[in-house]
């Protein structure tokens, strides 16, 4: 019979004084217990300065034009100030703005070129320009360290408000030829340019030109004054030029600069309206119509600069609800504040000059650049949106 009270109390000095030596010492594993803490981390986006505010210099500068490589690098291009007044590309690389070649692209010395009226793109990392002078356009690219033209697509005819765009399938340039004052697009067949399509493809007076090339079909957005200022919208199908809804029918007044955005085929356009509100349209395949319930900025604004990324419309203005000072604002259902409104620093004024440009980097960064008055003086200051 056994003695229950015994075997217990033997069963309990083994528990207390074998088993801990032979899970020390019989080849166990150590048995280690890890408390994880899972913090939440909120990230906050804000519009910050891409490298110094007023980074252009101590002259004054006309035109803002901002675009990014495939890295996400942003490129801007603007005219110096006087005496010499050339185009000019700059490049932020290393924490800080540089010119990127030489001044004038080696085309020049600027006591030719126009004012206003420079224009880039960057496609396959190479940067492309082209400008006027009082003689011609003239355009180059980027390549080996150096600025090389790629001629003059208006040949030795005088020519205003080129539009460049570049894409896989080639190098274009919309413009209004000077002797009929109609509009033209070009595309670059090295080594000269060739004409898409019939010239003079527009109505009458065509100005103030927004390029767009959606694959290998060219779109053109002008103030068509042929039709009382209103916008209008053409594009080429292979065949022959046609216009996207009514002649002058994006808009129902007088507007210049419109910004023209094609996505996935989709024509849309961003344009400032009687009331000098931003609006944005879209064509959908019959008529244009307003993106929204109402404009895109709250009161008046300055000539807006449009871009679409992943299927959303995206629209910079100068804000005059904001001191003149940069607004964004993306379209999601309705239309809202990207950050804050008025982040810019410097005042733009809002006239007939380009004064804002929007772009998004193939990673979604916005990018925006701004020519306001820094220290006194028309200067260019990049924000991005992160």
């Amino acid at each position: 019979m056994y003695n229950v009270q015994a075997m217990t109390a033997r069963w309990l000095l083994f528990m207390l004084l074998v088993l801990p030596l032979c899970l020390w010492g019989c080849g166990q594993s150590e048995i280690t217990t890890t408390t994880t803490s899972t913090t939440s981390t909120t990230t906050v986006k804000s519009w910050q300065i891409v490298g110094s505010a007023g980074f252009t210099g101590t002259t004054e500068v006309e035109e803002a034009i901002i675009a990014t490589d495939s890295a996400g690098t942003p490129y801007i291009a603007f005219s110096d100030g006087l005496p010499d007044q050339k185009p000019a590309v700059m490049k932020f690389s290393g924490g800080s703005w540089s010119d990127l070649g030489s001044r004038g692209f080696g085309l020049t010395t600027g006591s030719d070129y126009t004012s206003g009226s420079l224009s880039l793109t960057v496609s396959n990392n190479v940067p492309f320009v082209a400008f006027k002078t009082t003689a011609q356009l003239l355009a180059a690219k980027f390549s080996s360290e150096a600025w090389t033209s790629l001629g003059s697509p208006s040949w030795t005819q005088a020519a205003s408000f080129p539009s460049i765009f570049a894409n896989t399938s080639g190098q274009y340039i919309g413009y209004q030829l000077t002797a009929t004052t109609q509009a033209n697009i070009k595309t670059f067949i090295d080594p000269s340019w060739g004409v898409v399509g019939t010239p003079n493809f527009s109505d009458g007076d065509a100005r103030y030109m927004s390029l767009y090339v959606n694959g290998t079909t060219p779109y053109l957005a002008f103030s068509d004054f042929a039709h009382s200022q209103r916008i209008s919208v053409i594009k080429y199908n292979g065949i022959d030029w046609s216009y996207l809804g009514s002649t002058g029918g994006v808009s129902t007044d007088s507007v210049a600069w419109p910004s023209l955005f094609v996505d996935s085929g989709t024509a849309y356009v961003a344009l400032l309206n009687s009331a000098e509100t931003v609006s944005v349209m879209k064509f959908n395949g019959t008529n244009w119509t307003l993106v929204g319930s109402a404009a895109a900025s709250a009161g008046q604004a300055g000539f807006p600069s449009l871009y679409i990324y992943n299927g959303t419309p995206y629209v910079a203005f100068a804000d005059a609800a904001a001191s003149n000072e940069a607004t964004v604002m993306k379209y999601t259902g309705s239309w809202e504040v990207v950050g804050a409104a008025g982040f810019s620093a410097d005042a733009m004024t809002r006239g007939i000059e380009r004064t804002v440009s929007l772009t998004i980097s193939p990673a979604g960064v916005p990018y925006i650049a701004v020519r306001g008055q820094h220290s006194g003086l028309n200067r260019l200051t990049v924000y991005k949106y992160n």
